[in-house]
């Protein structure tokens, strides 16, 4: 019997070849069970969404070149409401990041505390843009929006980074 747990923990401890690592299901067929190592890191995420953002800042500042008669005031508003998501961006993802290690519980509060703070800035930057009255808050929301654009174009600027040969 001990010698029967003696085996069994050995086998446990075995280190698996990569041979060892297919299996096959219940039809015959070889099923490769190696864990999938993720493609794009979360920093390479949040590079590609600060991409994206800066591209909406660009295609937003040539509206307000082409539309609006207020420049100074619209094109600080967008840049303001650009950095606000930026910083959200990197912020969030290192939420998370801190967020992985710890328990179910302590991850969904520190997740949530980090979301409040975010919120809590640009609530504070909005209403300062409000009552100073100096800068279009408008304008401050469309650089805002560019966290949502980014997030809807991030896909699109990782395949046009991982077509080019020199990155």
């Amino acid at each position: 019997m001990e010698d029967n747990n003696r085996m069994e923990e050995q086998r446990k401890l075995h280190i698996l070849s990569p041979d060892d690592l297919d299996d096959e299901d219940e039809t015959g067929e070889v099923i490769d069970i190696r864990p999938v190592e993720n493609p794009t890191s979360l920093k390479a995420t949040v590079a590609e969404m600060l991409i994206g953002m800066l591209g909406w800042g660009i295609l937003c500042e040539i509206v307000i070149l082409i539309v609006v008669p207020d420049l100074l005031g619209c094109s600080v508003g967008l840049w303001i409401g650009i950095i606000l998501s930026a910083g959200s961006a990197v912020h969030m993802a290192w939420s998370f990041d801190k967020a992985v290690d710890l328990e179910q519980k302590s991850a969904q509060a520190k997740i949530r505390m980090h979301a409040l703070i975010r919120y809590a800035v640009i609530v504070i930057v909005f209403a300062v843009i409000l009552f100073t009255g100096v800068i279009n808050p408008l304008a401050a929301f469309a650089g805002i929006l560019a966290l949502k654009v980014s997030a809807y174009l991030q896909p699109l600027v990782h395949r046009v980074l991982k077509s080019n040969p020199r990155r």
